[in-house]
């Protein structure tokens, strides 16, 4: 018999008999375990059709036989009742119907078991040089992991997430910086096939492609429950990224609760393929559900936006809360703008912007940025040291933060070098570092088109 695994399924396949017996969604502590047994027999035409399929124990002996014991008698019927089982379909003859489901289903159940317990087998990482493609999808972005992308309704996730879908999709670059090109499936729990077709038109007005745009599927029942059909989509289109949209209708049950969460990721991880997870916020402002959720996201972005008075435009700030492959960006910021008719647009379209530019979003910004963006709108560009606390409306632990920056430019200790590049004190007042002759600041604290290039393929958000 021959096992083979593929995306999380133990597929046990005897060609001489005709048999295939898959087992998945182990579950069991300890020695004793189940799992979700699917047998299937190959018909004369050539065509595997399922047998039986259940939850079972899969360790015990007993167990075993007692499952093997209900194959048989499916497949051969009861001849004292006249059910004569599924032989009309396979043939009296054929080796489905003979076959010693004791020792294939014994077998079976026995090698996916020590596969399950063997793991993956180790390997030596050195003998692959790491490359930039194995982390990011977009360069300081997306990574190739899971991502959450958070936020208020109506605050512009959806339409930031087709963007950056289709970027991809097409492998073109999004607001200067490059992507890395795959084919793209969105899962849509939240809208309908009409209005994603009006919104992924207007997305690739804005970008300037043309062509097929992301594979859409209109999802109406939990992930979990769609993973078999979603594992043939991805091997069958080839998919290397996928947007879900959103969290809560894909996870279908509370996500507040550790295991619907878990079994939610698990599945996402069964697919083998980056993704971006579209979810809410409380009424705390901060992410709802379990906090599985961030323990489960690789890279996990909180997005706010500030609708342009008299504009159709959303000014959007990103901040980044958790980030697995280094220390992070902080904030980047983005404007979109909706062009053509209010109600129906013609095209969306995304550009870079300085989020410490809106007054809205400066309470998220670090303590650094916050005094940089004043300094910068102050006449003269400084300000008394000791009216900072108050100007700023700084909590205590930030007022206790400041006191050490104060110390440190004033002893000139070194230990924050932005703030160094940034700023100097000059008796009781705190200043900015320009040009001379000029307000234009030296260095600002994140650059977010990388200076190493002029070629757009090679740019990426970098942390000065």
């Amino acid at each position: 018999m021959k096992i083979e695994k593929q995306f999380g399924k133990y597929i046990c396949t005897d060609e001489d008999r005709g048999i295939r017996i898959t087992l998945q969604e182990f579950d069991g502590r300890g020695y004793e375990k189940t799992a979700h047994v699917e047998v299937g027999g190959l018909t004369a035409s050539g065509r595997f059709i399922p047998i039986i399929e259940g939850r079972t124990g899969i360790t015990s002996v007993g167990t075993r036989r007692s499952f093997a014991q209900w194959v048989e008698r499916d497949i051969r019927g009861n001849e004292k009742t006249g059910d004569e089982g599924m032989q009309g379909i396979f043939g009296i003859n054929s080796p489905v119907v003979s076959n010693d489901w004791k020792a294939s289903i014994t077998e079976a159940f026995r090698e996916a078991l020590a596969m399950y317990n063997a793991g993956s087998p180790p390997i030596m990482l050195y003998d692959k040089e790491p490359e930039e493609d194995d982390v990011w999808r977009i360069p300081g972005l997306i990574s190739e992991d899971i991502n959450v992308l958070y936020g208020d309704s109506g605050s512009g996730k959806s339409y930031l997430s087709i963007i950056w879908g289709q970027a991809i999709h097409h492998g073109v670059p999004v607001c200067d910086l490059r992507t890395i090109k795959g084919n793209v499936l969105l899962l849509d729990w939240e809208t309908t096939e009409s209005k994603m077709r009006r919104r992924m038109k207007r997305v690739d007005e804005g970008l300037g492609i043309e062509g097929e745009c992301m594979l859409y599927t209109l999802a109406e029942v939990p992930l979990v429950a769609m993973l078999d059909s979603l594992e043939k989509i991805v091997v069958e289109y080839n998919i290397e990224f996928i947007i879900i949209d959103s969290l809560a209708k894909a996870v279908g049950a509370k996500i507040t609760d550790e295991e619907n969460v878990t079994r939610f990721f698990d599945a996402i991880r069964l697919l083998g393929r980056p993704c971006i997870i579209i979810h809410h916020t409380n009424k705390g402002d901060d992410y709802y559900g379990s906090p599985y959720i961030k323990a489960n996201a690789r890279n996990m972005w909180r997005l706010r936006s500030v609708q342009n008075e008299g504009q159709q435009e959303l000014s959007i700030q990103l901040q980044q809360e958790k980030e697995n492959d280094g220390p992070g960006l902080g904030n980047i910021g983005f404007l979109m703008k909706f062009e053509g008719d209010p109600f129906d647009p013609d095209a969306v379209t995304l550009k870079l912007q300085d989020a410490s530019q809106v007054p809205q979003f400066r309470r998220y910004s670090g303590l650094t940025e916050r005094l940089r963006v004043y300094l910068e709108e102050t006449p003269n560009h400084r300000m008394r040291h000791d009216e900072v606390k108050d100007i700023l409306e700084l909590t205590k632990p930030q007022q206790k933060t400041f006191r050490t920056y104060v110390w440190d430019l004033t002893t000139k200790s070194g230990k924050y070098k932005l703030l160094t590049q940034l700023m100097h004190i000059d008796g009781d007042y705190i200043c900015l570092n320009t040009e001379l002759g000029s307000s234009k600041v030296l260095i600002p604290e994140i650059e977010l088109i990388s200076p190493k290039t002029d070629d757009p393929e090679e740019r990426t958000l970098v942390v000065i």
